[in-house]
């Protein structure tokens, strides 16, 4: 189904010169443009006309993707088509952005199409993407049938990426024939497959399939092998499963601890959320890979409870300065407005780090419309006046986002500054400003 909003006036008026804009010959022109059409809500029926002649005449990869995730990101249906007849021979990259836009737009009419694309795929990572959007399709749509032979060389390909990806397809588990094929990849050469193939199996009611992940992963020594196991048991959510996956928070790989962040995060189990805040704390102190990852995962178990967790470490005896300037970030992902105060009483910390950490802990109250504008700068004009720099350029980036500009002109007088500690703080501030805004001389 096509999904258009119309408009009106100057919106019309600048849609359309938008889309005039990609008769340029200047690639950048162009880019711009593409990246400007994301910004509409939606678009009109001959600005699509527009773009897909754009599409058929451009012959520049990243800008024929950037059509392709365009139509994709608006739900612009019923063109995969013509699309089709302008990506026979393109690169890979193309072809995988078209099979996302099928896939995202369910399209289940694509079914012949994609299954005879696939035979005729030579390929695997293109393949690999083809079966993925038929997973997508059939798991969207009841009335998508494909044949059990097709599931077959689906599941028996050459590829692993595409025995994998064949894993996920909603099939029929009480047909027996169909279940041996799944369990016969439980000893497939690829790890990913393995895990795959069980998690398929554990939401058919095999039951097992959880044993024989934890077997696997109890004897695993590659860091891809474990990756995957982990990821296999987070995503069967039984809450005993976080014993298992608990000690690979401590591994020394990073894409082990990610996974097992993740799958904590699935699996729920409340015994996690001080595990995780104390490897938020580890993180923070050493590579801050997995920050953000740790935060949808508390999130995803319980907020209140991580909220009280978070705060009980911070009312501690043990919450020293680096804990306190932490945490009071951290508190700033679940906090609510009954809280806001008590994000502000930081401010006043002894230590500079906690000060301007609160700082913007606000900030994000704010981006996050937890708190107005009026409760910014009611809470941080005081703190334009801190000692420290960083506290005071901090308040400057917080302020100015509140809407009070002239604040600006201390963060210039700060970038002139002839220390550089009062120079790298107004530095890291003014990253957050539109580019071109904070330009000095000197």
């Amino acid at each position: 189904m096509k999904r258009y909003i119309l408009l009106r006036g100057e919106s019309v008026n600048k849609l359309y010169e938008i889309v005039k804009m990609l008769e340029s010959k200047d690639y950048y022109v162009k880019q711009y443009a593409l990246d400007a059409l994301r910004k509409f809500d939606a678009l009109l029926p001959s600005c699509v006309s527009g773009l897909l002649a754009f599409f058929a005449a451009e012959t520049d990869c990243a800008l024929r993707c950037s059509v392709l995730k365009l139509f994709t990101q608006k739900k612009i249906g019923g063109h995969y088509l013509f699309f089709a007849e302008h990506i026979t021979n393109c690169e890979y990259l193309i072809k995988n952005s078209f099979y996302d836009y099928i896939g995202q737009t369910l399209e289940t009419g694509a079914k012949d199409f994609l299954i005879k694309s696939y035979y005729d795929e030579t390929d695997p990572k293109v393949r690999s993407k083809i079966v993925k959007t038929i997973a997508l399709l059939k798991y969207a749509a009841d009335d998508f049938k494909l044949e059990k032979e097709t599931l077959f060389d689906f599941l028996n390909d050459a590829d692993a990426r595409v025995r994998a990806n064949a894993c996920s397809i909603k099939a029929d588990f009480n047909n027996i024939i169909i279940r041996a094929e799944f369990k016969k990849l439980l000893n497939d050469a690829s790890n990913r497959v393995k895990a795959d193939a069980a998690l398929a199996l554990y939401e058919a009611g095999d039951s097992e399939a959880a044993g024989y992940i934890a077997q696997k992963l109890s004897s695993a020594s590659d860091k891809m092998e474990k990756s995957s196991f982990i990821f296999a048991l987070g995503s069967m959510s039984k809450e005993n499963n976080y014993n298992i996956v608990k000690k690979y928070l401590s591994d020394t790989e990073h894409c082990v601890r990610r996974n097992a962040i993740i799958s904590a995060g699935r699996i729920k189990s409340k015994e996690a959320i001080p595990d995780l805040l104390d490897l938020y704390m580890l993180e923070q102190k050493q590579c801050r890979e997995n920050l953000s990852k740790i935060i949808i995962a508390l999130k995803s178990i319980d907020e209140l409870d991580s909220t009280l967790a978070i705060l009980d470490k911070m009312n501690g005896g043990g919450a020293d300065e680096f804990a306190r300037a932490t945490l009071v970030k951290v508190l700033a992902h679940f906090a609510s407005g009954d809280m806001a105060h008590y994000i502000v009483s930081y401010l006043d910390d002894s230590d500079a780090r906690v000060r301007a950490n609160s700082i913007e802990a606000v900030c994000f109250l704010k981006e996050r419309g937890v708190v107005n504008s009026d409760f910014v700068v009611k809470n941080l004009l005081i703190s334009m006046c801190d000692s420290n720099s960083r506290v005071v350029a901090n308040s400057v980036r917080a302020l100015y986002a509140a809407g009070v500009v002239s604040v600006i002109s201390v963060l210039r007088e700060m970038l002139l500054s002839n220390i550089e500690t009062v120079r790298g703080a107004a530095r890291y501030a003014a990253s957050y400003f539109p580019e071109g805004l904070l330009i000095v001389n000197g």
